[in-house]
């Protein structure tokens, strides 16, 4: 009998491309057009798309562009001129919200890369939310990540919060290195912070007791030596 095992992945780092923000530019200009243009300059586009706004779907003189990773990236910003037009490029804003799955509802990843069982997000069964057969609503809203009677997205939920705060100690207070005990975790429990590496041991019995992260700041230089393991305790180094 085969067992199915859940894991998500993350965008292969040769994979990923350097998305800019380009503004000023008319919300009518072609894209293929603009494509080009960029080309000429030494920066090759993946994609391209015009920003329209939230609530009217109000194109905007605003453009996401994603660039195929290349060491000359950074010499976008210095465009001023495209298309006898005076444009300015920048960084996006980095999101502080705390990334969650619409496959399988978890926290940390998104559901490009996720090979979970999917979980519906009003409650928590073992389908994707597009095929729940329920559409009216009703009390019996369940959370897959906290068992409460609340969607799976909502911000209130204790699991949310309890990451939200985990973040905002690690960020406010400038921590590279932290060590932290009695985690109860499991085989299946997961935690992701944002720019941060995490290596943890669970006991060896594989019940909800004891264990043990090392949360390390991602530009720090560092290795993870082979752990020690016995029936009654396990090393992390």
């Amino acid at each position: 009998m085969e067992k199915y095992t859940e894991f998500h992945a993350c965008k292969p780092k040769k994979d990923k491309t350097f998305r800019v923000v380009l503004k000023n530019m008319h919300q009518t200009t072609d894209l293929k057009e603009l494509s080009n243009s960029l080309a000429d300059k030494g920066h090759m586009v993946i994609n391209i798309w015009n920003v329209m706004q939230r609530i009217t779907n109000v194109q905007l003189p605003l453009f996401f562009v994603d660039l195929k990773a290349q060491d000359n990236n950074k010499e976008i910003y210095k465009i001023t001129l495209l298309m006898n037009t005076c444009v300015q490029f920048e960084a996006p804003h980095i999101k502080r919200e705390i990334p969650q799955c619409m496959r399988c509802q978890k926290y940390g990843h998104t559901r490009n890369y996720c090979h979970n069982n999917p979980h519906c997000v009003k409650f928590a069964r073992n389908h994707l939310t597009k095929d729940c057969p329920r559409k009216t609503r009703d009390e019996e809203v369940i959370c897959v990540n906290c068992k409460e009677h609340h969607p799976a997205n909502y911000r209130g939920c204790i699991r949310h919060k309890q990451i939200e705060q985990k973040n905002i100690f690690l960020l406010h207070n400038n921590t590279d290195i932290m060590l932290i005990s009695e985690t109860n975790f499991t085989n299946k429990s997961y935690i992701k912070i944002p720019n941060f590496n995490i290596y943890h041991t669970n006991h060896p019995d594989g019940t909800a007791h004891a264990g043990t992260p090392v949360i390390i700041r991602y530009n720090i230089k560092h290795y993870e030596k082979e752990g020690y393991k016995q029936n009654i305790f396990k090393l992390l180094a």
